[in-house]
């Protein structure tokens, strides 16, 4: 599996990433060997300045995205990995 991380202006150092990394990982752990490549891209909503984490995953079936936002930014990627997670998990049952 591999990563790439869109953060403009968020500051984060390799630390931080590897630990957005590894919790996105665990989120999709149980997809196996069907995710080639994850992107995440974190911001900030416009009006409130929430933090938003997208995070769009290429599997052999295609590519699936999912985005959610959170009152801090683990908030907002742990619910962003868990929505890709089960969505992958639902096509993968249909």
């Amino acid at each position: 599996m591999r990563f790439t991380i869109d953060a403009p202006g968020a500051g984060l150092n390799r630390e931080e990433r590897a630990h957005l990394e590894y919790r996105v990982f665990m989120a999709l752990a149980p997809l196996g060997g069907r995710v080639r490549h994850v992107h995440i891209a974190l911001g900030a909503e416009a009006r409130t300045r929430r933090p938003v984490c997208a995070i769009t995953v290429l599997r052999h079936e295609g590519w699936l995205t999912a985005r959610a936002s959170g009152g801090r930014l683990y908030e907002a990627v742990d619910r962003a990995a868990a929505r890709v997670a089960a969505r992958a998990g639902q096509e993968a049952v249909a």
